[in-house]
């Protein structure tokens, strides 16, 4: 008689301690994730800080196509240089928008609102519409098409 309650006992023991073990997987498994994804997020953000450091560097080397007063006075080597630069600014920033901490929004969306009126005459272009435009974020395009409505 002693000898199964001891069995039961143990039954039970090893029971709970595998219940304990397969809770303590679990945990570790989510915070694994968590770690991974809050990495991989991290990563992005740096690329992407580093991506808009070196278009900003780009359009500190052109100063011409920093500020463009009108963009169909330019040739067409300058027009796909200029086409380059603000394609590599523009997808700089909205993966700022995209992996950048919550924190951190307001300031890359105020940078993405200084851009659209600086390249105001690209960004409502033709060009832009059908060739850019569907690459980016809704994100960020919510962001310059409420900037466009601002300056129309």
């Amino acid at each position: 008689m002693m000898l199964d309650q001891l069995a039961r006992i143990a039954e039970l023991a090893s029971s709970v301690f595998t219940m304990i073990g397969v809770a303590f997987a679990i945990f570790a498994a989510l915070v694994s994730y968590r770690s991974f994804r809050q990495a991989r997020m991290l990563n992005r953000e740096v690329i992407a800080r580093q991506i808009y450091a070196s278009a900003v560097q780009s359009f500190a080397d052109n100063p011409k196509f920093a500020e463009p007063m009108d963009i169909e006075q330019f040739n067409d080597q300058e027009i796909v240089k200029y086409r380059w630069l603000i394609t590599g600014m523009l997808n700089a920033l909205d993966e700022m928008l995209t992996s950048s901490a919550k924190e951190d929004f307001e300031l890359w969306r105020n940078v993405l609102r200084q851009i659209t009126k600086l390249h105001f005459q690209y960004i409502t272009s033709i060009e832009f519409a059908t060739a850019d435009r569907p690459t980016y974020s809704k994100v960020m395009m919510g962001i310059i098409d409420e900037r466009i409505a601002e300056l129309t």
